[in-house]
């Protein structure tokens, strides 16, 4: 687990059109990058 906030953003008040993410990286471990398919 580690902090995490999401922002759902929008163009036209209808549809989501772009997701903000700010996270705690002192939290993540390779085991997260591992999860999400990411590299650090």
């Amino acid at each position: 687990m580690f902090q995490s906030i999401r922002l759902p953003l929008t163009d036209d008040s209808k549809e989501i059109s772009h997701i903000y993410s700010a996270v705690n990286y002192d939290q993540i471990s390779m085991a997260h990058y591992e999860y999400y398919g990411t590299k650090p």
